[in-house]
């Protein structure tokens, strides 16, 4: 049966290590997948380096990259395996706290959705630097379902995620950056390409914004022909490993105001490497940085095959000289 997913709650143990107390668990992340991941004889989603290089997820180069980098970065990430999870869904980074949909939209999950069948639940551990001693974790999501009820005017609307991601961070020690990156209009009518045709447009009303330590200010500009015309989401000062991650809703006017097929956005992060002993690059271990967006957005299809044709992620690379080289490298 359908089921709408009205609030997810992070369950996350914590340990005493050396007099201190610490949790380890750096994401959880969840995925909404095709059925047949539960069956496949394909692809073991268990098994660590599927799990680990997110071989279960389909996924696409980075817009801004020449074709030549293109076809060598999804050669050197290696194919998706089998049936596959097409959608990034509710994710918990360090620090944040449960999150409530708003009464009127829900995530819908079931056997009527094109891609959200199944879930899938991934966990990093960011374990700590000092630890000498083995721990059992056992963290995860406490997921709110509540039954889809047919009805002439049903009580919720379907919502979305989507995904913005710079693999290309490169922060030089010992500096104060304010870090932008673009998602183009015409990226964002392609992966959200069923949306947009059906409604015309689509509505954000949540967000959540995730980097690391070093970053002191996160934001999102909604562009249009080039102009700001607003925000989706600001977080300044912002405190990775925080409640700063969690996802909130958005103030009234930006919740109101769509976002159009021709309108970009421009990801923004202030970062401050002073006295870092190190240059900072992209990562999820220790001594990296994220510059990150997870959008909640209403008006959306789940029946729509034509959506996330890749997945509902949109990536960048903002340094295309080292993706060069760690090509050549590795």
């Amino acid at each position: 049966e359908d089921h709408w997913i009205t609030k997810v709650e992070p369950l996350i143990d914590q340990f005493e290590v050396d007099g201190e107390t610490v949790d380890l668990v750096h994401h959880l992340n969840t995925f909404f997948c095709d059925k047949a991941i539960l069956e496949t004889t394909e692809v073991d989603i268990d098994d660590v380096l599927v799990c680990s290089e997110d071989r279960f997820m389909q996924s696409r180069a980075p817009q801004n990259l020449n074709k030549v980098l293109k076809d060598a970065f999804e050669m050197s990430a290696g194919p998706s395996l089998g049936p596959a999870c097409k959608q990034f869904g509710l994710v918990y980074d360090r620090g944040a706290q449960a999150f409530t949909l708003p009464e009127d939209v829900g995530l819908k999950v079931g056997p009527s959705t094109a891609m959200a069948q199944a879930l899938a639940l991934q966990i990093h551990y960011l374990v700590p630097e000092n630890l000498t001693q083995p721990l059992w974790d056992h963290s995860g999501f406490r997921i709110t379902l509540e039954k889809v009820e047919e009805a002439a005017e049903p009580k919720r609307t379907p919502a979305a995620l989507v995904a913005f991601n710079d693999f290309g961070l490169y922060y030089p020690k010992d500096t104060y950056t304010h870090h932008q990156y673009p998602i183009s209009g015409e990226e964002l009518t392609h992966t959200l390409k069923g949306d947009f045709s059906r409604f015309g447009s689509i509505q954000p009303i949540a967000v959540h914004l995730h980097a690391h330590f070093l970053t002191k200010a996160i934001w999102v500009d909604h562009l249009r022909d080039g102009v700001k015309v607003g925000e989706y989401g600001r977080r300044d000062p912002f405190n990775g490993h925080s409640a700063d991650q969690s996802f909130f809703l958005l103030p009234d006017e930006d919740a109101r105001r769509p976002l159009l097929p021709d309108d970009s956005l421009e990801i923004n992060c202030i970062v401050n490497t002073t006295g870092a002993p190190y240059d900072v690059t992209y990562g999820v271990a220790h001594n990296t940085e994220m510059c990150a967006v997870i959008m909640l957005y209403r008006e959306h299809d789940p029946m729509a095959a034509d959506n996330f044709e890749h997945a509902n992620m949109v990536f960048y690379y903002s340094n295309e000289k080292r993706l060069m080289q760690s090509l050549i490298s590795g």
